[in-house]
């Protein structure tokens, strides 16, 4: 008999960067993510072009939850 994997939770968001982040800024936003959706169970992608990001994240939904709160938090971008 096969076990259940928990319930996968998905979430995909599009936002802008209050200023343009210099590459130093986006390879830390990047390390920092990893390090932090890995704490928590999340996998996805991030994307940015000219000013704008596009992410999306999975896993479960304490994870996903919480990833969700910190990208809300970012001074980052709106």
């Amino acid at each position: 008999m096969m076990s259940q994997s928990p319930p996968l939770h998905g979430l995909a968001y599009e936002s802008r960067a209050f200023r343009i982040p210099d590459s130093a800024q986006l390879q830390r936003l990047l390390e920092d993510a990893r390090s932090f959706n890995l704490q928590v169970g999340v996998t996805g992608v991030l994307l940015y072009h000219d000013g704008r990001f596009f992410q999306y994240i999975e896993g479960g939904a304490e994870g996903v939850q919480a990833v969700y709160a910190r990208i809300l938090a970012s001074t980052m971008h709106h």
